[in-house]
């Protein structure tokens, strides 16, 4: 069978697998952005086969813990990161990149160039469409971005383990049906969107109060019904959907709402607003069948001495997946075979 050009929902049906049976099996489906009748099956099994066989990990410290890493190494062998400088343009001759010049007017020069961020700003804005033949940006103005994300931060004036909490992450679905919830999650529907529920100090090496603790309330959340919105309404709708949120998740742990001393709440917007994706796309493009492993853009570019890495590249979106673009960029900018 070649599962390259199939869905999780293709291989599931040829099994015969029953509706509620495959709902349950595909939970991790919103780690990769989209329901099993669109997603990729080889993106879903790699997924799952690397949870079941060498299970879940988080980085003590959190996700900044591996910036904070990545900065030290950078600093280690002779290099310099540098912050609150954000380039304004990536400079080009003769189609190929030799430098960037950045808001504060500074200019850094390079044989190399990698952006990192998303492609539409790094061809669109930094680069400009003189410099890029039409049938590339026709291309890649068809292509999908991922679905963006709602996160509710609760700062509790409780140690949940006290009260049951036991499990570091729980996800809570309203029924068996993927697609509704996913249609739920593009529509903002705060009642049906499947939840995930994380209590962070819960991880070994925690340095918070032990009367003190942090958790979130994720789901995954269309960007464009953010849009249009007065000041006034998009607070109130965002504070509406936390409220709902938090209702559902204080039907698995009763005394939550006792506990809350802080709420943040975190849209698409405030995703664009700090991390400047694409219409806040979590996952880079949308891993359908057609944007997904080889189908994803490149490493190196049209451009000369400029190279992608990221969610939006191959192999595939997700922190594992932009760990492996990075190590697939530098291979190429040093004519080596990555993963050997």
């Amino acid at each position: 069978i070649n599962y390259v050009d199939k869905t999780c929902q293709d291989v599931v049906d040829m099994f015969g697998i029953s509706g509620k049976v495959s709902a349950i099996i595909s939970q991790l489906w919103p780690f990769l952005g989209l329901p099993p009748r669109q997603l990729s099956f080889l993106i879903f099994v790699s997924t799952v086969i690397d949870y079941t066989y060498n299970g879940g990990y988080y980085p003590k410290g959190g996700a900044q813990a591996i910036a904070n890493a990545l900065t030290e190494v950078v600093r280690e062998n002779g290099g310099s990161v540098i912050f609150s400088n954000a380039v304004k343009k990536i400079l080009i001759k003769d189609q190929a990149a030799y430098g960037v010049t950045t808001k504060n007017g500074n200019e850094y020069f390079s044989d190399k160039i990698v952006s990192n961020i998303n492609p539409h700003t790094t061809f669109y804005n930094l680069i400009g469409e003189e410099y890029l033949p039409p049938v590339f940006l026709e291309k890649m103005s068809k292509m999908e971005p991922s679905i963006s994300a709602i996160h509710v931060y609760l700062g509790l004036n409780a140690d949940l383990r006290n009260i049951g909490v036991t499990d570091y992450t729980v996800f809570l679905n309203e029924n068996y049906d993927l697609n509704s919830q996913y249609i739920a999650c593009l529509n903002n529907n705060a009642n049906e969107m499947p939840i995930e529920i994380s209590f962070h100090n819960l991880l070994e090496g925690s340095e918070n109060s032990p009367q003190k603790d942090t958790m979130s309330i994720v789901a995954m959340a269309g960007f464009d019904y953010w849009q249009n919105f007065t000041r006034e309404e998009y607070v109130k709708r965002k504070m509406k959907i936390a409220d709902v949120l938090i209702s559902r998740a204080e039907r698995i742990f009763p005394k939550l709402s006792s506990c809350i001393e802080k709420i943040e709440v975190a849209t698409p917007k405030t995703i664009v607003k700090f991390t400047g994706n694409y219409k806040g796309a979590i996952y880079g493009w949308s891993q359908i069948l057609s944007q997904s492993g080889k189908r994803r853009m490149r490493q190196k570019t049209i451009i000369e001495n400029l190279f992608l890495s990221g969610a939006w590249t191959e192999p595939v979106g997700g922190v594992t997946g932009v760990m492996q673009s990075g190590v697939m960029a530098a291979s190429k900018i040093l004519h080596k075979e990555p993963f050997k």
